[in-house]
């Protein structure tokens, strides 16, 4: 594998991390541990449960995709990344986690991209991962902040000449279906 494309794939295992991450959870990770708040000041993990859908945009190399995630509950999901412009189609992945008071620790995998984990505490979300085998290509951080309607992060290789950029998600309304005679049915009252 030549060198662009060993970046092009540690650049997706990355993205896709860091998306995971910051579904379940901006300026570049301070290397000291999140601050100590007192407890009384500290604000609730925002509600994760639902559909969400948004981008990623690696600002170094120039390529981006969508991303969409869906949370059953505050500690278990799901999620996927297009990285069809990295020309490796869509990649899925799933996370898990622990709320304790007002911090979610949280882990995630891909099988084709690597693993990693971080912690939300509060509307603020940290951590890393590592593109894992066969790849082996390596570290990763990100950091993000989280609303009930809104995850937005950076993320950034940890070696030099790696990626690095912004995922940003909003969170939706999953598509339902529906014939024409239902919708008709639904807005005249006929439906029973």
């Amino acid at each position: 594998m030549n060198v662009g494309s060993r970046r092009l794939v540690v650049y997706f295992g990355v993205l896709f991390a860091i998306a995971i991450l910051l579904s379940l959870s901006a300026a570049r990770p301070k290397p000291a541990a999140h601050p100590v708040i007192p407890r009384s000041t500290r604000a609730a993990v925002p509600d994760l449960t639902g559909h969400w859908a948004g981008t990623w945009e690696d600002t170094v190399f120039s390529v981006s995709g969508s991303l969409v995630f869906n949370f059953t509950n505050m500690t278990t999901g799901t999620g996927q990344i297009d990285l069809s412009s990295l020309g490796l189609g869509v990649q899925f992945g799933n996370a898990m986690g622990t709320i304790v008071n007002d911090t979610l620790a949280f882990s995630f995998i891909s099988a084709s991209v690597g693993s990693g984990g971080g912690v939300i505490v509060g509307d603020s979300a940290q951590g890393g991962g590592s593109v894992g085998a066969p790849l082996n290509y390596g570290p990763f951080v990100f950091e993000g902040r989280i609303t009930a309607s809104t995850i937005d992060g950076r993320f950034y290789y940890i070696f030099p000449g790696g990626g690095g950029g912004k995922a940003s998600l909003g969170k939706t309304s999953p598509v339902e279906t529906q014939t024409w005679g239902r919708v008709k049915a639904i807005y005249s009252g006929d439906e029973r």
